[in-house]
């Protein structure tokens, strides 16, 4: 309010309050007496079913899980909850939820948790070669089964590092002692799928 004042003097060119020293004094107090006042308001309105505050979801590049529907559902529960949402590498939104700077996040889980935050499971998904319909994978077996080491020669489109799918595919190739390298190496999915449709690479 005082800034706002200001501003308005400065247009006007005249002082419109005569600030004494006591009242200069009393400012802080009482802006830390409004600010002392705000998690009451709050626990009050938790009492009568009005949540207010504000949460910090943080999700992972190429997994949105339709968290879009619930962020819209909790804004039309709870009008008084600000959300941020914050979307990065796995690695980051994992270190971001140690360090307390997200609240909760929505991120691939390559094995089950032994400890640590509280996880839910929200959905589960087979990782699957993707292919070209033209490329022919003369290596697979009638059931369209394929090993990591049939394709490991041919051309790759991988997530860049950080990307969770990136680190699933790493630890599988190591755990079956197979060696590949990357022809593409993409940050969106988008582009992955693009470059396999035109029969570039495999995903």
């Amino acid at each position: 309010m005082s800034s706002t004042v200001r501003a308005l003097e400065r247009e006007l060119g005249t002082p419109l309050f005569d600030r004494t020293p006591v009242g200069e004094a009393f400012v802080p107090a009482a802006r830390a007496t409004l600010r002392a006042a705000e998690p009451a308001r709050d626990a009050v309105d938790a009492v009568r079913g009005q949540l207010r505050g504000r949460v910090t979801v943080g999700t992972m590049q190429g997994v949105w899980a339709g968290l879009h529907h619930a962020l819209a559902a909790l804004r039309a529960e709870h009008p008084g909850v600000v959300v941020h949402l914050r979307q990065a590498a796995v690695a980051d939104i994992r270190q971001a939820l140690r360090e307390g700077t997200v609240d909760l996040a929505v991120v691939v889980l390559d094995r089950r948790q032994q400890r640590g935050p509280a996880v839910r499971l929200l959905s589960r998904e087979d990782m699957v070669l993707l292919a070209a319909p033209r490329r022919v994978l003369t290596e697979a077996s009638p059931k369209g089964e394929v090993r990591l080491a049939d394709f490991a020669r041919l051309p790759l489109v991988d997530f860049t590092p950080g990307w969770a799918i990136r680190y699933t595919v790493d630890r599988a190739f190591r755990a079956a002692g197979v060696d590949r390298s990357t022809t593409f190496e993409v940050n969106d999915i988008v582009a992955a799928a693009e470059l396999v449709r035109i029969d570039l690479g495999i995903t």
